[in-house]
């Protein structure tokens, strides 16, 4: 219909109008396309407001904008702005009405934001000449915004026009006389261009001039145009920022540095007891504490979990850039325990009763426990009672112990000291490392063989917490309890225990400790670090399977604490089944720190080897609680700086030379 009009309309205009403006140019700013779904009141306000924007943007003498009124008068009857939907129909109804330019828009709205998008358009070679956008939280803000926008359109039409900044036109305004420049002279000006240094806090966003992508990341140089130009930056998860930026040639360059502001807040999550995992909005995000968790805003549901406590869960309001902070406190699932001991004549008799290393009270005696395994241990004189029980909730698990002989009987001496249980290792002859087809191989685990030449003697276990705070005086692990393994000690602090608990117990300290090098005097008898070797061979004990108790994981299951089993703890000593000499763990719970620089082996038979005179790594042999059972068989290395004891799978037991 518009086109029809426009044929029936065009000898009329040129009649009404006597062609284009006799003394400049002609501004048609149309009414813009409401899609914001505005009042019809504040669609037309915004549009004057451009309109009285286009009126301070361009000189008076050269240009004139178009009312509302004499638009609509020079429009024919039938013929409607809003029918256009499309950028030809709008430049159509420019030339309808004789103008040289026109300024369209759209009114849009976004979830938090109202933008208004301007377009102008050359009307004679309907040739697009850019678009601006302004944006604000409400009609107030994004008012306030329309000015400088619509200025920057002003420029471009400036610039297209050819009116300089003086103000003249050329061909049209400039007053005398002048010349025409020869063809052969030519002249190369200005290439009007600037390098600007474009960064970001956060580094890392997207950069856009006049919308269009200059560079992928921050911080990045760049040639932008002189004059004023709408700078756009973009970053996942921050809110983008877009400014107008007068951009012009410097010596240095300019440089433009913005900060972001995030999209999220950060909120720190604890329970009480911690280690429980937690859940945002039905989404696992690992065990607790977790601080500065990176939110979107709003409302979230934090939950924490376990099978062994009753759930807790808190509604939080997340605000951008704010930091909150919860703690959640569950209610354990408990059930109780009742233990009586007797003699193996049947007769009562009192014992110390542990759970969990933890004092539970002299027989008989009763307590609540959490749901889940536990480990007991019940101590009459020299008898000794170690089992699991299953707590199921709501129920009472009666434990009738019987004593008389000691489950975990070992053979070997005491430490006077702390009561470690040493076991004699008789000299022998193994193979040392891994054949190739063993499953979980490494490479560094060539096989060989090697001569043990001299017995000794090798702690039944791992060094327990208890026997640590004997020597040392305080507990540096992680996993509190007296018959656990000490861990989260470095190699250093191993070296230390061994030679104070000789001092101890009069013996002479092995080790010469000069800052951070460590002498080994083997005339002396004093406690000691096993060396690799010993370590392999005290744990395979005979065997040439990848553990002492068979090839498959669940032999492993039944010789030590591994990731399969241990429910990412440690356990205390001696309560798997030990090697065909009587020692227990060599198979995970904790790692246990060796003598020796790690290196690779020997190609040749070797004889009581102990590993490079230097390097930068101690070995660690064993495998720990977190580690699946590749890492856990008796060929398996590993090795660490020896200053390194913050870990809590590091441990490490005794040898001691006859």
């Amino acid at each position: 219909m518009i086109k029809k009009a426009f044929i029936a309309f065009t000898m009329l205009l040129v009649l009404a109008t006597g062609g284009a403006w006799a003394e400049g140019f002609k501004v048609a700013v149309l009414e813009l396309n409401n899609k914001a779904k505005l009042t019809e009141a504040e669609t037309g306000y915004l549009t004057d407001k451009v309109r009285d924007a286009m009126i301070r943007s361009l000189p008076s003498e050269q240009f004139m904008i178009m009312t509302r009124e004499s638009i609509q008068e020079l429009l024919p009857p039938g013929v409607r702005v809003s029918d256009c939907t499309d950028a030809e129909c709008e430049i159509e109804i420019g030339r309808m009405l004789g103008a040289d330019y026109i300024v369209t828009g759209d009114i849009l709205r976004f979830v938090e934001e109202f933008r208004l998008n301007l377009k102008v358009h050359h009307c004679q070679s309907a040739a697009f000449l850019g678009s601006e956008t302004a944006g604000g939280g409400d009609l107030y803000g994004l008012e306030g915004t329309v000015r400088e926008t619509a200025g920057l359109l002003g420029a471009r039409i400036r610039k297209h026009s050819g009116v300089d900044p003086g103000g003249a036109v050329p061909g049209r305004f400039r007053e005398g006389g002048g010349s025409e420049e020869p063809e052969e002279e030519w002249r190369l000006g200005d290439i009007g261009k600037a390098v600007v240094r474009f960064e970001s806090d956060p580094p890392g966003a997207v950069v856009l001039v006049d919308g269009r992508i200059v560079c992928m990341e921050t911080p990045c140089g760049k040639e932008v145009e002189e004059g004023p130009v709408k700078v756009s930056m973009q970053k996942e998860r921050y809110l983008p920022r877009e400014e107008t930026v007068d951009i012009r040639k410097g010596k240095e360059g300019m440089k433009l540095t913005w900060t972001l502001e995030p999209d999220f807040g950060w909120l720190t999550v604890k329970t009480e007891p911690p280690g429980l995992k937690v859940e945002i909005d039905d989404r696992e995000y690992g065990t607790s504490p977790i601080s500065d968790l990176e939110l979107s805003p709003g409302g979230h549901r934090v939950e924490a979990k376990d099978p062994r406590y009753y759930s807790a869960w808190e509604d939080v309001l997340m605000r951008r850039a704010a930091r909150r902070e919860v703690t959640l406190a569950l209610k354990p699932r408990e059930g109780g325990l009742v233990v009586s001991a007797a003699d193996r004549e049947g007769d009562a008799v009192i014992g110390e009763v542990r759970v969990d290393g933890k004092a539970f009270g002299t027989t008989p005696c009763s307590g609540e426990l959490i749901i889940g395994e536990h480990q007991v241990e019940v101590r009459s004189g020299s008898d000794l009672w170690k089992g699991e029980v299953t707590i199921e909730e709501r129920a009472v698990d009666t434990l009738r112990v019987k004593l008389g002989g000691t489950r975990s009987s070992r053979t070997g001496g005491l430490s006077p000291g702390t009561g470690i249980k040493m076991v004699r290792i008789e000299p022998g002859i193994f193979q040392m490392g891994s054949p190739e087809n063993e499953d979980g191989r490494d490479n560094d685990e060539r096989l060989h063989t090697v001569e043990i030449s001299r017995p000794f003697y090798m702690s039944a276990t791992e060094v327990t917490q208890a026997q640590w705070k004997k020597v040392m005086g305080d507990n540096p692990s992680r996993f509190k309890g007296d018959d656990l393994p000490v861990e989260s000690v470095s190699w250093f602090d191993a070296i230390r225990f061994c030679n104070r608990l000789s001092e101890k117990e009069g013996l002479e300290p092995v080790y010469q400790i000069e800052g951070e090098k460590v002498s080994w005097r083997r005339d002396r008898r004093g406690y000691r670090l096993p060396t690799e070797a010993e370590w392999e061979y005290a744990c395979r004990a005979g065997t040439t399977t990848r553990f002492y108790t068979g090839n498959e994981e669940g032999d492993l299951s039944r010789a030590g604490w591994y990731a399969g089993n241990s429910k990412n703890k440690t356990h205390p000593v001696g309560l798997k089944e030990p090697n065909a000499w009587g020692i227990y763990d060599m198979h995970g719970n904790v790692w246990e720190w060796c003598w020796d620089w790690y290196g690779n082996y020997s190609t040749s038979r070797s004889k009581d080897p102990s590993g490079p005179d230097s390097g930068s790594y101690r070995l660690l042999r064993g495998g720990s609680r977190l580690n699946p059972d590749l890492f856990c068989r008796s060929a398996a290395r590993n090795w660490v700086r020896p200053g390194s004891g913050s870990h809590r799978g590091r441990g490490f037991r005794l040898s001691l030379d006859l």
